[in-house]
C-alpha cells in the first residue's frame, strides 16, 4: 500500500522544487508513494492531488496577510482535521514558512503525524 503523504508548497518558486520531487519520487520509487495537498498547477501537473490551490493565493506583506487571516485559519483547522484522522503517514514541506511552519507544528504532535520531514531552510535557520 502506498504511503500518503501531504505536500504544502505555496509558492511558484516552490513549486519548482516540488515538481523536481514529485518526479524523482515517482521515477525512483513508483507506487510507493501518494503525494496530496496543498500547491499549484504545476505540482497538480507533476503529480500533486491538489487539495487546495493555494499559490494563486499567495499572499506577500502584513496587510494581505491580515486580509486573509480567516481563510488561513480555515486552511490550518481543516488540515489539523486530516492529520487527526490519519489521512496521511508524513509530511513534506516546501518553503513558504508563514504557513508551513504552522503545518510543521502540527505535525509535531505525536498524535498528529507518525512521519515527520525537517525543512532544510528552516533548519539552517535555527
Amino acid at each position: 500500500m502506498a504511503k500518503k503523504i501531504f505536500l504544502s508548497s505555496g509558492e511558484l518558486s516552490s513549486e519548482l522544487h516540488t515538481e523536481m520531487v514529485l518526479r524523482a519520487f515517482a521515477e525512483k520509487y513508483p507506487g510507493r508513494f501518494t503525494f496530496f495537498g496543498l500547491g499549484g498547477r504545476v505540482a497538480e501537473a507533476a503529480g500533486l492531488r491538489l487539495v487546495e490551490n493555494i499559490v494563486d493565493r499567495a499572499v506577500i506583506g502584513f496587510a494581505e496577510a491580515v486580509k486573509n487571516l480567516g481563510y488561513f485559519r480555515n486552511l490550518l483547522n481543516r488540515i489539523a482535521g486530516m492529520m487527526a484522522r490519519r489521512e496521511m503517514d508524513g509530511v513534506f514541506l516546501v518553503d513558504y514558512p508563514g504557513l508551513n511552519l504552522h503545518i510543521a507544528r502540527l505535525a509535531a504532535k505525536p498524535a498528529h503525524c507518525p512521519s515527520r520531514y525537517r525543512n532544510v531552510s528552516v533548519w539552517a535557520a535555527m
